[in-house]
């Protein structure tokens, strides 16, 4: 019984995209959006939540 080893092939080089990859610079796009608005918008609601809670700005922002 013989064990013959077979070399595995050469990675196959893709030729370089012409174009923008566009579904992952949407999804990039999209989850900054995301990121910075649930940043910023506790700030601008919070003179809402502070007179629903009864306490000042300070109070509710920590």
């Amino acid at each position: 019984m013989s064990l013959t080893y077979a070399a595995p092939a050469p990675p196959v080089a893709r030729p370089p995209a012409d174009r923008l990859p566009w579904r992952a610079l949407s999804v990039l796009a999209l989850l900054g959006f995301l990121l910075v608005s649930t940043e910023t918008m506790p700030a601008g609601l919070l003179p809402l939540i502070s007179a629903g809670m009864g306490t000042s700005e300070g109070i509710a922002g920590q």
